[in-house]
């Protein structure tokens, strides 16, 4: 019984430590290497300003708000009636979508993206 009693506690205890902002790991991932895919590839430049540009977005907006975004976003464009029950969402997701876009803005020039530049070959 002491035993529950000490769990109990502890975990009450370190589950109030927990952000009310946190986001999920698979939601996290998600992002960051879709932002890499994005990008042009899976590379450590574009891994840390991806990671970034999460970071950013996140300190922003709350998880509730980026997945009603997400969601809307990732099945507007399905067809048909089951398309429309996303659709429908949109206009009630506009203000969180308008929040989402300047987040993303300052995140896109707080972490940018750096290009490689390759000479061209010389030609013999």
């Amino acid at each position: 019984m002491r035993f529950l009693q000490v769990g109990l506690i502890s975990f009450i205890f370190f589950s109030s430590m927990v952000s009310a902002n946190d986001y999920p790991t698979v939601d996290t991932v998600r992002f960051v290497v879709n932002c890499m895919v994005d990008n042009g590839s899976q590379n450590e430049e574009n891994l840390y300003a991806c990671t970034c540009r999460f970071d950013a977005i996140s300190s922003e907006i709350t998880f509730y708000e980026y997945e009603q975004v997400s969601v809307y976003v990732r099945n507007k464009a399905m067809p048909g009636e089951k398309g429309g029950v996303f659709r429908d969402l949109g206009r009630d997701t506009k203000e969180l979508r308008t929040k989402f876009e300047e987040a993303e803005k300052k995140a896109n020039k707080a972490c940018p993206i750096a290009r490689r530049v390759t000479r061209p070959a010389k030609s013999k």
